[in-house]
């Protein structure tokens, strides 16, 4: 039973090491972070370093910071001129700070869980109720 309790709890850890680093930049609403400034500290207009929430992350953290801006160009694709100024496109403002990705809750773990359980349960009922011997 210490074994199996063992293991439930190795598989909740596991999801733990699969945790992301932090990036530096500035998040936009559309959950991206914009790590690559080339036209001054808060301004960013790069398309090298942008990240995107990974496979089973829901959202950033923390959600405040300092004011900063992202340049795109009239097709909503980044403006590579280094500036927006003079109706060469449009500016996004976001939030400038450390974000960590951060997991979905756990809800998503919900047929693991119940996968777990039942594989347990059977295992018990067998080292009990000798009816299907190995």
């Amino acid at each position: 039973m210490k074994k199996g309790i063992l293991l439930l709890c190795s598989l909740f850890m596991y999801a733990c090491l699969l945790a992301q680093g932090s990036r530096t930049g500035c998040l936009l609403p559309d959950n991206k972070v914009y790590t690559t400034t080339t036209a001054g500290l808060y301004k960013f207009n790069s398309n090298a370093g942008v990240v995107a929430l990974s496979s089973g992350y829901c959202d950033w953290t923390p959600t405040g910071g300092i004011t900063c801006t992202v340049c795109f160009d009239q097709n909503g694709q980044y403006n590579n001129g280094g500036n927006c100024s003079g109706g060469s496109g449009n500016v996004q403002t976001g939030v400038y700070n450390t974000f960590t990705m951060v997991l979905c809750p756990l809800d998503d773990y919900i047929p693991f869980l119940i996968l777990a359980s039942s594989v347990l349960g059977l295992i018990h009922l067998r080292k009990r109720i000798n009816l299907m011997p190995i």
